[in-house]
């Protein structure tokens, strides 16, 4: 039964109003056919919208402070850059530091 992988977000950055992500891939575990799930710890009210390296994310749950994005399909979670970049914390803190959710493929449960 394959199981939800956590990827730490290892360096942020702030740029003209978006924040850009770095994350490390989990060792001998590649994303494969694996869903991927952003977690953002928020600074305020999460925005009606979020673009993700360009391309328009749905927000699937927001709850005690967090929100939670689906990446749209073929964003590679590595490097993310997204817009507006404001309401979200970057990886200053290991408390708050964003992280992706690889979940494994409804096949592979």
């Amino acid at each position: 039964m394959a199981q939800p992988v956590l990827v730490p977000c290892v360096a942020s950055a702030r740029e003209r109003g978006s924040l850009r992500l770095v994350f490390r891939s989990p060792r001998g575990q590649g994303a494969g056919k694996r869903r991927a799930v952003l977690l953002l710890h928020l600074r305020g009210s999460a925005p009606e919208h979020v673009r993700v390296n360009g391309r328009e994310a749905g927000l699937v749950s927001r709850a005690l402070g967090w929100a939670a994005l689906a990446l749209p399909q073929g964003v590679r979670w590595e490097r993310l850059t997204l817009e507006p970049g404001g309401p979200f914390d970057g990886c200053n803190d290991a408390a708050t530091a964003p992280y992706v959710v690889l979940e494994p493929d409804a096949a592979q449960k």
